[in-house]
């Protein structure tokens, strides 16, 4: 061998530089998933067994809460630690302010190699503002989930072993539903009988007079999209446990937000949809996390917040960010706990002329338990929601009448929240450019 081809061999077998902490991290958003459409939050086992395999060997988060139930402001929030008053994105389209402290910043700083993997373009580097990611690949619109998958298993193996962190983002449940090849025998088989009913393609207020056989297909056709993202998951998971990567990742598995199916229709004439609202199937959504030497299938009942990621992950690789919440029954020591022993949420700002009533002001919610309660700033009048969390009544919502006590205190609880934020309920929605905006309105969120 010669002394070039020698000296070339031995770099290649060189390892890899040390890092603190997990030296390879995975951050795997779903968008739209609702919690209790999976096998480990209820789901029937065949709807999503990937995940239900992930969950037996994760610690899964039994009341996690997203911070906004709208894309790009929540996935902002995951790789911040910060709500959205505070990264500054208030609606889809919208960036982070300059200079916002991101996750991929600490995991590059901390020698790792960072890619971000998204299958809609509003989560783009341009569109979201972050920094940090060397590389960030993004779809001129939307992509399929195995295109995703398989663009960021070929960065994986491109790195050679070196150390990273990449985040994957798989759109598949979000509208328009479809129907795929390999969807469970029982689905399947009502789909096709259902074959001649066409469904609206966007849900919210356009589908408030759906039919009956209309509501089946599209509840039905939301399990066939979550179980095809719950493949490409599974694809995801078994090549990183080829590459030997699995054993040495700290992986989390979470969504942005949740979705209604039909149960706000008698409530409200709102369908298929999520974001105008805070409700509790858009709000609460599942979260996984498994450490290299972490717990495995324990059920953390306490309220969490996806925002808290951002500090797990942090912890995870030996560098805490002070003030940053970090998810309980990790084992890490958490250098500002969640507030309130609950969850905030915050609806997102609605930017247009002649808005209808119910998209005016402002709503900020807490999550405590198993109840949403919800105050609701709207024409100059202040009222409040509370909703149960868990299965829903067949016709619709399940409303709740919180006791005084619990009711001043939850209220007392936001408004000490608003009040941390500096007063900001939730700021001005920030205008988007044309290209954008045409952008989300084929997605169904802008008119």
């Amino acid at each position: 061998m010669g002394l070039v081809a020698a000296l070339a061999s031995a770099c290649a077998r060189t390892p890899p530089a040390a890092v603190p902490g997990a030296p390879y991290v995975v951050l795997v958003t779903i968008d739209t998933l609702r919690a209790d459409a999976t096998s480990p939050y209820g789901a029937p086992e065949d709807d999503t067994p990937h995940l239900a395999a992930f969950a037996r060997e994760s610690v899964q988060f039994e009341r996690a809460s997203t911070t906004m139930p709208t894309t790009g402001p929540a996935h902002l929030s995951i790789l911040t630690g910060l709500y959205p008053q505070q990264h500054g994105a208030l609606q889809n389209g919208a960036a982070a302010r300059p200079g916002t402290r991101s996750l991929a910043e600490i995991m590059r700083r901390s020698g790792r190699r960072t890619a971000a993997f998204v299958s809609v373009h509003h989560l783009s580097r341009e569109t979201l503002g972050l920094e940090g990611f060397d590389e960030w690949d993004a779809p001129v619109d939307v992509r399929d989930g195995e295109d995703t998958v398989a663009a960021a298993t070929r960065w994986i193996d491109a790195q050679d072993g070196a150390p990273f962190f990449l985040w994957v983002h798989l759109f598949d449940p979000h509208q328009p539903y479809k129907a795929h090849a390999g969807t469970p025998g029982e689905v399947a088989a009502r789909l096709a009988a259902l074959g001649s009913v066409e469904v609206p393609a966007h849900g919210g207020f356009a589908a408030a007079n759906v039919t009956p056989a209309q509501q089946e297909k599209l509840g039905l056709l939301y399990r066939a999209d979550v179980h095809y993202a719950d493949q490409q998951l599974g694809r995801l998971l078994e090549f990183l446990d080829g590459r030997g990567i699995a054993q040495r990742a700290a992986v989390v598995v979470t969504s942005d937000h949740g979705e209604v199916l039909g149960e706000a229709l008698s409530e409200f004439g709102y369908g298929y949809d999520h974001g105008e609202f805070l409700l509790p199937m858009e709000v609460r959504v599942p979260l996984w996390v498994r450490l290299p030497e972490g717990r495995r299938g324990v059920r953390e009942e306490r309220s969490s917040e996806t925002r808290a990621v951002f500090g797990a992950l942090a912890a995870a690789v030996g560098l805490s960010q002070p003030g940053a919440p970090v998810l309980p029954g990790l084992g890490f020591s958490a250098d500002q706990p969640l507030p309130a022993d609950g969850a905030f949420v915050v609806r997102r700002s609605f930017r247009a002329p002649n808005l209808p009533a119910v998209l005016r002001g402002t709503r900020l919610g807490i999550a405590r338990d198993d109840t949403l309660i919800v105050r609701v700033a709207q024409d100059d009048r202040v009222r409040v929601d509370a909703w149960q969390y868990g299965p829903q009544a067949p016709t619709g919502l399940v409303r709740v009448s919180p006791g005084e006590a619990q009711l001043a205190s939850s209220l007392g609880a936001i408004q000490g929240w608003v009040d941390a934020l500096g007063g900001a309920g939730a700021a001005p929605a920030q205008p988007v450019d044309d290209a954008t905006r045409d952008r989300l309105r084929a997605l169904g969120y802008m008119d």
